[in-house]
């Protein structure tokens, strides 16, 4: 018996699929990249801020792509988290870890050094 997948942000075409596209062929993959990078920085745009666990899934294969020698993902990662960051609340402790391991990477990777970000970041701990 086959039925309807539910409707949900994991079932619909969508940036989250960056992530897997990364880790799937690299010929494949660097073709998709350079049809989301030609978009000139609208990746943001096919994002949406009330799921960031899917955005965040679209930074993190931005950010596969960009270790894989594509730099250009890396900066647009960094744009859109920049924008996403100000999102993230306390209702799902999955997504704050997701955004903490973003941000982390990212500046171990040369971004968000300013102290606007040692602070910002530092706002993700859950109190004691």
């Amino acid at each position: 018996m086959q039925r309807e997948l539910p409707d949900r942000w994991s079932t619909r075409p969508g940036p989250f699929q960056l992530k897997t596209a990364a880790a799937s062929s690299q010929f494949k993959s660097i073709l998709l990249l350079e049809d989301v990078l030609s978009m000139d920085g609208r990746v943001l745009d096919g994002l949406d801020a009330g799921e960031l666990h899917a955005a965040f899934y679209a930074l993190e294969g931005l950010v596969q792509f960009g270790v894989s020698g594509k730099p250009e993902a890396l900066h647009e990662a960094t744009s859109c988290f920049e924008v996403l960051f100000g999102c993230i609340d306390d209702a799902r402790s999955d997504v704050i870890a997701q955004g903490l391991g973003l941000g982390c990477t990212l500046r171990s990777l040369g971004f968000l050094r300013t102290n606007r970000w040692n602070d910002r970041l530092a706002e993700l701990h859950l109190p004691a």
